[in-house]
């Protein structure tokens, strides 16, 4: 997988430590992950548009208690969250995985 976006030039290698083999997004990779990210949020917006302020609320609810469940079974927040908008997930609200991998180490 590496390979394919560094000869897309979405990525570099970059030196690393022993057998470590840091990767870094690209300007072009940058701009790759921006433009699906926005295109997310868009098919999102659309997808939950008819929905009022109590029915978000309420699914937002059922999501977080989803995503909660999904972490103490699996314990691998990097797994789980590989496809997260860190940004959108963090501004203005608790990431549901966060706070459970929180929970879970006190």
């Amino acid at each position: 997988m590496v390979d394919g976006l560094s000869t897309a030039g979405l990525v570099r290698r970059r030196t690393g430590a022993g057998r470590t083999v840091p990767v870094e997004l690209t300007d072009a990779g940058r701009q790759v992950v921006r433009r699906v990210l926005e295109a997310r949020a868009r098919e999102l917006a659309n997808l939950l548009s008819d929905l009022d302020t109590s029915e978000r609320a309420g699914l937002t609810a059922i999501l977080e208690t989803l995503l909660a469940r999904m972490f103490a079974e699996d314990r691998r927040s990097s797994f789980l969250c590989r496809l997260c908008d860190r940004h959108t997930c963090t501004t203005a609200a608790l990431c549901p995985v966060g706070q459970a991998e929180r929970d879970l180490e006190q």
